[in-house]
């Protein structure tokens, strides 16, 4: 189902499931970062389902907590997401050791010149233009040798409004683009 009106990055509040038939597949993004075939496979058949909600820190800053739950009902951990620029380093069960950090991105700061820039830049909807801003996630693996930024924000897909993530991953010369599309099933 499309995302309501009253979804922005503002208030993603609800639970999202991530559409195959709009979305690229996530298997030669994983191939880059060194995920297995089994891995990869298995994670291209699970339904993940995210439960999304959006709170203020005591700070300022916006929090974005998602409980993931794949197909089956098993329930994964919960995701918080403090978009606060700061960087933290934590060991991921899939990912290895992982520096990450998220903050708001202005569209002004993507470059148009550069490949990634250009890719996470384009195709989104007017209102989150006007805001001028997306959630932005950036996480690198020095030992893996990969980078990938993530950004979220609401486009046109088919001519219905979605929640759209786009990743670039990159491992020295080589990368990856991949632009996923979320359904919303209901409220959180």
């Amino acid at each position: 189902m499309a995302a309501p009106a009253t979804a922005n990055l503002k208030n993603l509040d609800g639970k999202w499931v991530m559409n195959p038939a709009l979305s690229g597949s996530f298997d030669d993004t994983l191939k880059l970062q060194g995920i297995g075939w089994v891995s990869r496979k298995a994670i291209g058949m699970a339904t993940i389902t995210f439960t999304i909600t959006e709170t203020t820190t005591d700070s300022g800053a916006t929090k974005i907590s998602t409980l993931q739950t794949a197909t089956g009902g098993l329930k994964g951990g919960v995701e918080d997401r403090v978009l606060d620029g700061s960087v933290k380093e934590h060991k991921d069960m899939m990912f290895g050791q992982v520096k990450e950090s998220n903050k708001w991105l202005k569209i002004s700061d993507l470059s148009d010149s550069d490949p990634d820039d250009k890719f996470l830049k384009e195709g989104w909807e007017k209102d989150v233009l006007d805001a001028g801003e997306l959630v932005c996630g950036s996480q690198d693996n020095d030992k893996d040798g990969w980078k990938q930024r993530q950004v979220w924000g609401f486009a046109e897909v088919d001519g219905k409004r979605y929640h759209v993530r786009k990743v670039a991953t990159r491992k020295g010369k080589e990368f990856q683009h991949l632009k996923t599309v979320y359904d919303y099933t209901g409220p959180a």
